[in-house]
């Protein structure tokens, strides 16, 4: 028998202010991101300082928030985005997409990474659990924590975060109504959030795969 809930996502309204629980959930997760990141930089083979983390942070933030709008507009509204091509500018209407929040993260991790001359794929590790603290998985982020704490070669951690975010998404959206405006996008069951999963797990495989093999 499906369910389908009527739980509203608002939290309180005062005129045109208005509190919802998935703003608390970003607030929530950075919070938590900031924690993990503060436990990790008392490690000192990570090379990370508390100055550094939090540089890294605001860039990841702007990376989560810009790149989860723009790919909500572009993977799940295109046409609308056609009609009205502002409308990716408008994150209050709501609309994140997490595909497009994490490409987001690794174009803000690179430009920071550039800029404070480090690997990138080194600071990619270093975020990947931290990101997921942001979004959505306590299982996947706690799988994170246990895999990322001993020094793995480079890339590995980034790879083990793609392919399981992968895995656990493309399950998970069995489960879910596909998205109205799409419907089922490939095979008569397939959703956008699936199809969006499979180069992910392709990419996540191929990375921790190429990261032990250059590792050894």
């Amino acid at each position: 028998m499906i369910v389908l809930h009527t739980l509203s996502g608002t939290i309180l309204k005062l005129g045109p202010l208005t509190l919802n629980w998935y703003g608390i959930s970003y607030i929530l997760g950075c919070g938590m991101g900031y924690f993990i990141g503060r436990l990790r930089v008392k490690e000192s083979w990570r090379g990370f300082s508390a100055q550094l983390l939090e540089d890294l942070l605001f860039y990841v933030m702007l990376g989560v928030i810009l790149g989860g709008r723009a790919g909500y507009v572009l993977f799940y509204g295109f046409d609308g985005f056609l009609a009205d091509p502002f409308s990716i500018l408008r994150v209050w209407e709501g609309g994140m997409s997490f595909h497009g929040g994490l490409l987001g993260v690794i174009a803000a991790t690179w430009l920071w990474s550039v800029r404070n001359d480090r690997k990138d794929l080194d600071s990619l590790d270093f975020i990947s659990q931290l990101y997921q603290a942001f979004l959505e998985g306590v299982v996947l982020a706690g799988l994170l924590w246990w895999y990322s704490k001993r020094q793995r070669p480079t890339g590995a951690v980034s790879g083990f975060f793609v392919l399981g975010y992968g895995v656990q998404r493309f399950f998970v959206e069995f489960f879910r109504e596909p998205d109205q405006q799409l419907g089922f996008v490939a095979l008569q069951w397939m959703t956008m959030g699936q199809l969006l999963c499979l180069p992910m797990i392709t990419f996540g495989s191929w990375l921790m795969w190429f990261s032990y093999r250059r590792g050894r």
